[in-house]
């Protein structure tokens, strides 16, 4: 009686053919690269002052025009916003009680911005 065939070896060489193929593919993907894909930011940051004084301001409500974020400088009047990387250009509004609002343009990137708050007069003085 012939002796059946021992296919053995093909399911083998399939097996090994198809993880190197999926290995291949694996590894071309972009996700499988060393690229982060999380967005990049930068920072815009500076110091807010009293106009008078040039002591720093602190609790002061910074905005970015067109975002729906608020920072508060810190007891220092330091503050530090991030920007998306791809924005070059950013408006911020500055208001804190007893001054008046501050509001400007600044090309990105911009470090050490000094803001200069007026105070406000009150009709007394």
């Amino acid at each position: 009686m012939p002796r059946p065939k021992s296919y053995t070896w093909l399911y083998v060489a399939l097996i090994a053919a198809a993880a190197t193929i999926i290995a291949a593919i694996i590894q071309s993907h972009p996700f499988a690269k060393n690229e982060s894909h999380a967005p990049r930011y930068k920072e815009l940051n500076g110091i807010i002052i009293n106009e008078n004084s040039s002591k720093g301001i602190p609790n002061a409500e910074v905005t970015v025009i067109g975002r729906n974020e608020n920072y508060v400088s810190e007891q220092t009047g330091n503050f530090k916003i991030k920007i998306m990387d791809t924005v070059t250009v950013v408006r911020i509004r500055v208001e804190k009680a007893g001054f008046k609002t501050f509001d400007k343009s600044y090309d990105l990137p911009s470090d050490g911005v000094i803001i200069q708050l007026k105070p406000q007069m009150n009709e007394n003085n």
